[in-house]
């Protein structure tokens, strides 16, 4: 039987921070790599080749859906959360991208966070049609 593996993901230009918790264990990992969808992939091969079942979290950020489509294909179940809406402990102020991973990888595993809707492409460039013409109404009238 498979463990699961909670894994939160802080994206930038740089690198992707992993954070990885198993509620089974108690395990807690540490990762990082470089941000590209292949990099990122090789290091879970490692997990996976342990017998871990990968449930990824990313905020959702300037990335947009692409990361999300590219590792739900690569049968990896992704979800994108709602930055707004991760708990914050007043008391625990400090940000970096790596304790954000761990806090999100931990707060996945609890149910804790918030997911927003992937639209399926075709929807995607539908909105993105709307919006457009939208915007070229409102200048028009300007």
């Amino acid at each position: 039987m498979k463990k699961i593996l909670h894994v939160g993901l802080d994206v930038d230009d740089k690198s992707f921070h992993i954070g990885a918790f198993c509620s089974e264990t108690g395990e807690v990992f540490e990762l990082s790599s470089k941000p590209t969808v292949g990099d990122l992939l090789k290091k879970l091969e490692k997990f996976k080749a342990l017998n871990f079942e990968i449930k990824i979290c990313y905020e959702a950020t300037y990335i947009g859906y692409s990361l999300c489509r590219l590792l739900r294909k690569a049968n990896i179940e992704t979800v994108i959360i709602a930055p707004s809406l991760i708990p914050e402990l007043a008391s625990k102020r400090v940000k970096t991208d790596r304790l954000d991973a761990n806090k999100m990888a931990k707060y996945y595993a609890n149910g804790l966070l918030t997911t927003i809707y992937v639209p399926v492409e075709e929807d995607e460039h539908d909105r993105d049609l709307i919006r457009s013409r939208s915007f070229w109404l409102i200048r028009e009238k300007i």
